[in-house]
């Protein structure tokens, strides 16, 4: 298989798992009170480990966002206990 044919096999996939753990991740962040798209940044914090999850961090993942959108999440997470501030 080419690597440009695994593109779009991937995409349907990821697709077809995110019916399954989207709405179940959905409900977890409504019964630990945070709202979204702010706990999606727990997802890349993961990734970042063990190195701490940052706004540069995160806007050299996703440039077209800001940087004071970034921490606020950021600092949002922090304040329900989800992170901790280094």
């Amino acid at each position: 298989m080419r690597s440009k044919d695994m593109w779009p096999l991937m995409y349907e996939a990821f697709q077809a798992l995110g019916k399954k753990y989207g709405p179940v991740m959905e409900q977890t962040a409504n019964e630990a009170g945070v709202k979204s798209p702010d706990w999606y940044l727990l997802l890349p914090a993961l990734i970042f480990e063990p190195e701490p999850i940052t706004a540069v961090r995160l806007q050299a993942r996703s440039p077209y966002t800001s940087q004071n959108v970034y921490q606020n999440r950021l600092s949002y997470l922090v304040e329900k206990g989800l992170l901790a501030q280094v």
